[in-house]
């Protein structure tokens, strides 16, 4: 395959195009290879790039929440493929779907109107009190809604999120 894509090949070295080797499936690294191979989008309909970390939606104490608000679709939760627990099971994730927020008209009034970007995202987490909030407090049936993730910190400083 690399001799009959040789100038291409020789054209992304030679610029430094990181993209083009990817979207030709000629990474050089076998682990990246097998990884992306692996990777699987939780959701139907949605591929491995449409995959955001979950602190690029996070609102941090400092935060404006209006910059961060999302559009929950979709929740599913599952067994981590990454996190195991001391004996060995693996831990429990949420993953969520969303739209992410690109401003809100009329932020002031009672019925603020909300205006969405296109394309949906999903994010893996691994919070408890995430987890712990989908499976007690709300169902799939409650959704779509607005919501925003915030961290918090508790009396031991550890930090975790939570759905407010």
């Amino acid at each position: 395959i690399r001799l009959k894509c040789a100038s291409r090949v020789g054209f992304a070295s030679h610029a430094d195009t990181r993209n083009l080797l990817k979207s030709l499936n000629m990474e050089k690294r076998l682990g990246k290879v097998i990884k992306n191979r692996r990777k699987k989008a939780p959701f139907e309909g949605m591929t491995p790039e449409q995959k955001r970390s979950i602190e690029d939606i996070v609102c941090y104490p400092d935060g404006n929440e209006n910059e961060k608000l999302i559009l929950l679709l979709d929740y599913r939760i599952d067994d981590s493929v990454i996190e195991k627990n001391d004996d060995g099971s693996p831990r429990q994730r949420i993953a969520i779907r969303y739209k992410v927020i690109d401003h809100v008209d009329n932020p002031e009034s009672e019925s603020p109107a909300y205006v969405w970007k296109d394309g949906e995202y999903y994010s893996f987490s691994g919070s408890k009190v995430m987890i712990d909030q989908a499976t007690e407090d709300f169902s799939t049936a409650d959704l779509p809604t607005v919501t925003v993730i915030k961290e918090f910190i508790n009396k031991q400083r550890k930090k975790f999120y939570k759905f407010t």
